[in-house]
């Protein structure tokens, strides 16, 4: 009961804050690699971590509106050209017409990164911090790993994680 309880959370926590893993938990375990965590906190439920995730969102959008700005790319034009020949008594020409490149018009959110350091700001601020977690040694299995019963573990030295496809479990052995 108590393992699944901390795989279920884990599971929710990465879709929620962003796991900063391209691997699911299962690759990572396989490849002997560390999980990787946006914002971890001890005692962190999946509820939790959703309303704080929203609410400092909410409060880095009105802290740092958006900017959209509108901006054109540079163009430039290759020249044409034109190309005689004699054949027999007669000159034959053919001409390449200019070629103009860029001019595209596009927009972009000025304040984005900003705003994406608000809101990292207000995470910090709650006590969610980025984490590496190693895979546990060979041999351990879910039911060695001490986890508590609600929210994530303490990290300690000692904590690390099993994985399979489908979920994965983090504790100390």
């Amino acid at each position: 009961m108590r393992v699944k309880a901390i795989a279920w959370c884990c599971g929710a926590v990465l879709t929620l804050v962003g796991c900063t893993v391209d691997q699911s938990p299962g690759q990572l375990y396989q490849a002997g690699k560390p999980l990787g965590f946006a914002a971890y906190k001890a005692g962190a439920t999946p509820e939790t971590i959703k309303r704080d995730d929203l609410n400092c969102s909410i409060e880095a959008t009105q802290r740092v509106p958006q900017n959209t700005q509108i901006r054109t790319t540079p163009t430039y034009a290759v020249p044409g050209r034109s190309y005689c020949r004699q054949v027999g008594g007669q000159t034959r020409c053919s001409i390449t017409p200019p070629v103009i490149y860029g001019g595209n018009t596009y927009s972009y959110d000025a304040n984005a990164g900003l705003r994406r350091a608000a809101k990292n700001q207000c995470m910090a601020d709650l006590g969610y911090r980025p984490a590496q977690i190693p895979p546990c040694a060979e041999g351990i299995t879910p039911q060695h790993l001490k986890s508590p019963g609600k929210g994530f573990p303490r990290l300690t030295r000692a904590t690390c994680f099993i994985a399979s496809e489908s979920q994965y479990f983090i504790g100390e052995p």
